[in-house]
């Protein structure tokens, strides 16, 4: 006979949160402060001998402080301007990374929360610079403690859960405007430095160009490309798979007669077969089966101000 499984993949958990924050400015420096706490109890006891099967020693109701200090300071120079951020600060884990659970059956590996986890520490800047058309944006976080994916054995069972990791995060982002066009480069870089090897979950380098065309009055047609690079930085411990370069064309018109708005898009032009990094549902509910993006599309809506 097969046992029958039954699956909540969350159980009933009370959270409530408090924050007191103050901005003050500082020799033209702005000073922001934030404090509080977040708490969870879990309301259905039973559901412990799941965690407790799975060497999860903390209680299941948990409590963190949380608060951020950041720093904050522009510089209007003409046609140029900066800002520039510092910042440090801690938030709790979300209630699916401590308390999910998932029996799964035909040895495929349960899935749970870990109660014992450890809250992040986040210290890092921002930077933001605009000049005319272009403006970019920059940032650079170390992350102690960031939750990420662990696959690992308990007994003869295969288990999927969270753990706390070291981290390095680093981005940029990139626009230029003109009146008929408009360019965007956006790249992530995730790193657990310690274990060197890739965070999980970190969408390729992704290039937009659109370019617009206003023929009549009121009425604007557009083109619109989109790049992903291949993304091969990929955590193989938790089967996270590398996924190929894709192209997307997409073409449009729209036009507004008073309060109305009229606007006709195709997507996908030339029909490309293709699917983003995380198109897959994503873990602890991944399925591993890819999920393609729609085909050639047709769209018409109609608005009113």
């Amino acid at each position: 006979t097969m046992a029958t499984i039954y699956n909540n993949m969350m159980p009933k958990v009370m959270n409530g949160s408090a924050s007191l924050k103050h901005s003050l400015n500082v020799l033209g420096v702005q000073l922001n402060l934030r404090a509080g706490v977040v708490g969870y109890a879990l309301e259905e006891n039973s559901i412990s001998a799941f965690y407790k099967k799975y060497g999860f020693t903390t209680e299941t109701d948990r409590y963190f402080p949380i608060g951020s200090i950041s720093v904050v300071k522009g510089f209007d120079l003409g046609a140029y301007s900066i800002g520039l951020l510092a910042e440090i600060q801690t938030e709790a884990p979300e209630p699916e990374n401590l308390y999910i659970n998932v029996a799964r059956p035909m040895g495929k590996p349960d899935q749970s929360g870990n109660p014992d986890l450890l809250q992040p520490l986040k210290t890092g800047a921002r930077f933001a610079f605009t000049y005319d058309a272009l403006s970019v944006e920059a940032f650079g976080y170390v992350v102690g403690n960031n939750i990420t994916l662990q696959r690992k054995t308990v007994g003869t069972k295969g288990l999927l859960t969270y753990t706390n990791t070291n981290a390095l995060l680093l981005g940029a982002q990139a626009t230029y405007t003109t009146k008929y066009s408009r360019s965007m480069v956006i790249y992530n870089f995730g790193q657990q430095y310690e274990k060197g090897k890739p965070l999980s979950e970190i969408m390729p380098l992704t290039m937009e160009n659109q370019v617009f065309y206003s023929p009549i009055a009121n009425g604007t047609v557009f083109v619109k490309h989109t790049f992903n690079l291949e993304q091969t930085r990929v955590d193989a411990s938790v089967l996270e798979l590398a996924t190929p370069t894709w192209n997307r064309i997409d073409l449009g018109a729209r036009y507004s007669w008073g309060a109305l708005t009229g606007a006709l898009e195709v997507q996908n032009v030339l029909d490309h077969n293709y699917y983003q990094h995380l198109s897959y549902l994503r873990d602890p509910f991944s399925s591993g089966f890819r999920v393609f993006e729609p085909g050639r599309s047709v769209r018409l809506t109609i608005t009113m101000n």
